[in-house]
């Protein structure tokens, strides 16, 4: 399972917390005009507007598992 953590789909948390999503014609949805992501880890600058908690999803694995693919975006 993936969530995109987008600022569209995040606008009203961004509002929240005194941040604006903008949208130019041609471009993606920026928070404050800058970053296309709502989550992240240490935007100096936005880190007010934006959330750093992870999503985190639990699975059971036994021995009926074939493959585990473990991924992210960047540390």
């Amino acid at each position: 399972m993936m969530i995109n953590h987008e600022p569209n789909t995040e606008r009203g948390s961004i509002e929240n917390r005194c941040g604006f999503v903008s949208n130019m014609s041609g471009d993606v949805p920026r928070v404050n005009g800058q970053l296309a992501v709502s989550c992240a880890f240490d935007d100096k600058s936005l880190k007010s507007h934006l959330r750093s908690d992870p999503d985190i999803q639990w699975t059971n694995i036994d021995k009926s598992t074939n493959i585990l693919i473990l991924t992210s975006d960047g540390l």
